[in-house]
């Protein structure tokens, strides 16, 4: 039986990072629903081993992302 509380949205959604730890974790939040979600970048399924700092990820910064339950799985800075 599969848990309905774990979705994985398969459509890019739009958002802005709300918060970087100096570890690479972070928070960015849904544009359209406000919900947050959690993100390390060591964890992150195009990272290649950039650091936060080199990834320009800051407060505010607009991001594409696919989440997985509420974690981010997929990122990518809006040029």
């Amino acid at each position: 039986m599969e848990d309905s509380s774990v979705h994985t949205t398969e459509q890019l959604k739009k958002g802005t990072v709300y918060r970087v730890l100096p570890d690479g974790h972070g928070f960015v939040q849904d544009v359209a629903s406000k919900y947050q979600y959690v993100f390390s970048v060591t964890a992150l399924q195009n990272y290649r081993g950039e650091s936060v700092g080199e990834l320009a990820l800051r407060k505010g910064t607009e991001v594409h992302f696919r989440a997985v339950g509420d974690r981010v799985a997929y990122l990518e800075l809006v040029h």
